[in-house]
């Protein structure tokens, strides 16, 4: 590689800097975790960057390789989402959380009800696919 392709490669990764801060963001949860998830990718991308293909996806191969630190730094480690999560502003779990407004004796059964489906449900799916759910759709 030539430093003037090299120089081209680190100008094109450098726009893409708020994408990946911004997805970062939406899998660690915390500022400092997604700046060091960005800066870890940016340092694999310029030490793989021979595995690169110029003229193809660059803003897609840089997200994935956060995707993969983000596994990696989170899920293989044992860091990974528990389904007894606990609100660190109410100390209140996800699941105590569902149905807040009340409702009376029906709602708690139904509350209790869909809280087994849905634990049932995610212990179902393969632990890659649990965090993101979670993530996404119930933290």
């Amino acid at each position: 590689m030539t430093e003037s392709e090299k120089g081209g490669f680190k100008d094109a990764a450098i726009s893409y800097l708020d994408h990946l801060y911004r997805v970062a963001f939406h899998l660690a949860r915390e500022k400092a975790d997604a700046e060091d998830l960005v800066q870890e990718t940016y340092l694999q991308a310029m030490i793989h960057y021979d595995q690169f293909t110029p003229g193809t996806n660059l803003k897609g191969w840089l997200t994935k390789i956060l995707y993969n630190l983000f596994v990696n730094r989170y899920h293989r480690n044992k860091r990974m989402v528990s389904l007894d999560r606990t609100n660190d502003e109410t100390g209140a779990s996800w699941m105590d959380a569902l149905g807040e407004e009340g409702g009376g004796p029906e709602a708690a059964v139904l509350k209790a009800e869909l809280q087994d489906k849905l634990k049932e449900a995610l212990g179902g799916l393969p632990e890659e696919s649990r965090a993101p759910v979670i993530l996404v759709d119930i933290a």
